[in-house]
């Protein structure tokens, strides 16, 4: 239910603020995205994990350096939610603190574009994006067509001091 009322809130329009976050745990796996390859991008998640684990979602990582370098076509790995709270070698904690929360709606083509929207947010607003974006389909399987698909993006900010002396 929480996501199909940010799915009709995202509706027609991006949008980025930032909220706070509990911590959170996932399994990830590495996996680079060569040429768009759908099949098998799923072969490789039926191959590291169960049905009853993949089946809340699947989201994926990219590191804040590579956005700043433009570099989306190799992103960290993906990842999915933790049913059990269990120590793992292929374990991402994503930390509490500030996050950048933002709703994309579109093809994933557009989503470069979009990170410099995000890039100029923390610009202006005086925030530094630290570690990886954490991006999640909010409506997988819930559209026809791509340009209503909409991705939430997570990125942990850290304030910059404006007090300083230079």
């Amino acid at each position: 239910m929480q996501k199909l009322s940010k799915c009709d809130e995202v509706r027609n329009k991006n949008y980025i603020k930032v909220v706070e976050c509990e911590e959170e745990k996932f399994f990830y796996t590495p996996f680079k995205f060569e040429d768009d390859d759908l099949k098998q991008l799923i072969s490789h998640i039926k191959d590291v994990w169960t049905v009853d684990e993949y089946c809340k979602g699947i989201g994926s990582f990219v590191s804040v350096e590579k956005i700043q370098r433009g570099e989306f076509e190799e992103y960290d790995g993906l990842f999915i939610e933790m049913l059990d709270d269990i120590d793992s070698d292929n374990m991402i904690i994503k930390p509490k603190g500030k996050y950048i929360c933002a709703y994309h709606m579109g093809d994933w083509d557009t989503l470069p574009d979009f990170y410099g929207e995000i890039v100029k947010y923390a610009e202006e607003n005086n925030l530094t994006l630290v570690g990886y974006s954490f991006e999640i389909g909010m409506n997988d399987f819930a559209i026809s067509d791509m340009e209503d698909y909409i991705t939430q993006i997570m990125i942990r900010v850290e304030e910059n001091n404006i007090n300083s002396v230079k």
